[in-house]
């Protein structure tokens, strides 16, 4: 019943105040509790087998052959040493307790450890992410333009399943809105890569064939873009909108799908619009950054 007891206190008190914060020192309480769950679990558990296979027993006793029954009686008398005087049942030993509990401990040690490592990788990937849309990300600092095949290169580097090129912008702007004017995040992107990487991640996954034309055609012809969710919202369906992006210039752009996040920007808020690359979209710039 102590131990019970004290299992208890120690579950809810780290239910009701959490984990530590990075950076502090070691949590006896987030140690022990786990071990006190496994402590009390083998206790329980050591209480219980004699009596259930007690009962297998008696059930055995009923059938022809003794090896089954021999057996269930031998374990439910348990193998310490007899003693104990009017306390202990005549002919019951009790439970051997402390190979059952030593074992439960190493098995609850190991299994808590593994379980609290797998959490720490799989929110670390997360998170990686969530900030650069990718496992790795190469950027070019004030929107210069990264090595002719470095894309090529970086997607056969050992472990790379997917390697897509593209180039943003934070300070495009989208005309003729109901706001007038709506500023965007402008994506370039080449459409098989990147709805490649787009399905890999989980992220906005989205037919390629939803941005062909994207590369062909004069430069006043609407090209197929991808807008957010909310922005597509505001623009409404089948609408041609002019695209303004910070480097300068002006695209005709036309709703062609819409996604809710995207690899380039996978975090949640702002409004987004993803580009073929080809001819008309590279009057803005050419897209050199790797993904």
């Amino acid at each position: 019943l102590l131990v019970l007891a004290a299992t208890g206190a120690a579950v809810l008190e780290v239910r009701r105040r959490g984990v530590t914060p990075a950076g502090s020192d070691t949590d006896p309480l987030l140690i022990a509790a786990p071990l006190l769950l496994a402590l009390c679990g083998g206790l329980l558990l050591a209480r219980l087998l004699p009596v259930l296979t007690g009962w297998l027993a008696r059930v055995a006793a009923r059938r022809s052959g003794l090896v089954g029954f021999l057996g269930l009686v031998r374990a439910a008398r348990g193998s310490g040493s007899r003693g104990g005087g009017a306390s202990q049942p005549r002919g019951r030993t009790g439970p051997s307790v402390l190979p059952l509990i030593a074992l439960l401990l190493a098995v609850t040690t190991g299994g808590f450890g593994a379980a609290v490592l797998a959490s720490v990788d799989s929110a670390r990937l997360k998170v990686a992410r969530l900030a650069i849309g990718g496992d790795a990300a190469i950027s070019a600092l004030r929107a210069a333009p990264l090595p002719d095949g470095l894309v090529k290169a970086a997607g056969e580097l050992p472990g790379v399943r997917v390697s897509a090129a593209v180039w943003t912008d934070d300070d495009s702007f989208i005309v003729g809105t109901p706001q007038g004017r709506t500023r965007i995040t402008l994506i370039i992107a080449e459409p098989a890569a990147y709805a490649e990487l787009s399905r890999g991640m989980g992220c906005g996954a989205f037919d390629p064939a939803l941005l062909s034309g994207g590369g062909t055609g004069s430069a006043d012809a609407p090209v197929p873009a991808l807008f957010s969710a909310g922005l597509a919202r505001q623009a409404g369906p089948g609408g041609t909108y002019a695209l303004r992006p910070g480097p300068g210039g002006e695209l005709q752009a036309k709703v062609a799908g819409t996604f809710d996040c995207t690899p380039a920007r996978p975090g949640p808020g702002g409004e987004t619009v993803v580009l073929p690359a080809g001819p008309p979209s590279v009057i803005f710039h050419p897209p050199r950054a790797p993904v």
